[in-house]
Parts: C-alpha cells; sequence; structure tokens
C-alpha cells in the first residue's frame, strides 16, 4: 500500500466493531471508537482508540495552530491506542500508523466542532 493511500482514505467505522468498541469501553471506563483500513489485498487493518482527555485535545489543538499537527498526534495515539485490541500493524508498518495518526487527530476535530454547534 503507498503511503499516501492510506492518509488520504477516510478509515470506516464498521457497525461490525462497535460492540468490540463498547466492550474495551467499559474495561477502560471512557469511550473508545474503533477505525479501520483496508490493506492493498482488502483486507481490514482494525485499531481501537481510546478518546484523549481534555487537556490532551488541547495540547493537539494548540500543536495543530503551530505547523504540529501529526506529530502531536503521534503523541496522542502512542498512548490512547488500545494495542493489545488493535492490528499490530498499525505499530510495526509505517503506512497504517501515519494513518492511524490522522484517525487520531480527525477525534479530537471531531470534537471540537461538536462543541462549536453547541
Amino acid at each position: 500500500m503507498e503511503d499516501n493511500q492510506a492518509q488520504s482514505e477516510t478509515p470506516i467505522v464498521a457497525d461490525q466493531y462497535a460492540e468490540k468498541a463498547a466492550e474495551l469501553s467499559k474495561q477502560y471506563n471512557c469511550k473508545v471508537t474503533p477505525f479501520v483500513f483496508k490493506d492493498e489485498s482488502g483486507a481490514e487493518i482494525v485499531g481501537y482508540i481510546k478518546e484523549p482527555n481534555r487537556a490532551t485535545k488541547l495540547r493537539i489543538i494548540d500543536k495543530s495552530y503551530t505547523g504540529s499537527p501529526i506529530s502531536s498526534s503521534s503523541d496522542v495515539l502512542d498512548v490512547y491506542l488500545v494495542a493489545e485490541a488493535s492490528d499490530p500493524r498499525i505499530l510495526s508498518d509505517d503506512t497504517y500508523y501515519l494513518g492511524a495518526c490522522k484517525v487520531a487527530y480527525n477525534l479530537v476535530q471531531l470534537a471540537v466542532d461538536q462543541y462549536k454547534k453547541k
């Protein structure tokens, strides 16, 4: 899979992974969101990420304004990825890791967008 392909595709959150995310949410006592990438053969690469706390979201937003959104998202991914439930290639393959960083950043952006609507 090409690097730009993983970054340009929007991860699809599949209903079939919602049950596992709900179990993980109970286990970790926080919201856990599933995300899915497809590899070059069409096989799904599934990851689960815990929702970052408020301070972490603020840090990502601040860094995004200073030109470092992906590096701050990488920090979040390293801490909030539920590694034992996620496909190991997310941490071992840069293509999938960068895609997952984008998911972490988008999670924060979604929270900010929801706040703006209130």
